[in-house]
């Protein structure tokens, strides 16, 4: 396994997952 290929996608997922627990209203507050 590569970590530099894990990473970046990990840190997707963790992005659009946080993204879609906020439904984007915390996303504007920002």
């Amino acid at each position: 396994m590569n970590l530099t290929s894990i990473l970046p996608s990990f840190l997707f997922d963790f992005l659009t997952l946080d993204l879609s627990i906020l439904g984007g209203n915390g996303y504007e507050k920002i």
